[in-house]
């Protein structure tokens, strides 16, 4: 029983790692996206 509850801890904690790195990464694409509609460099269309 304790083994489980330990496993289960750890593969939750891993689970929040990688949902807490993408949404860093999504939050940066989106900043980075932002930043390219507030000042567009190119007026390709």
């Amino acid at each position: 029983m304790q083994e489980q509850l330990e496993r289960l801890i750890e593969e939750r904690q891993q689970l929040h790692k990688v949902i807490r790195n993408s949404l860093e990464e999504n939050i940066k694409a989106m900043r980075k996206f932002i930043e390219q509609l507030k000042n567009p460099k190119d007026k390709r269309e």
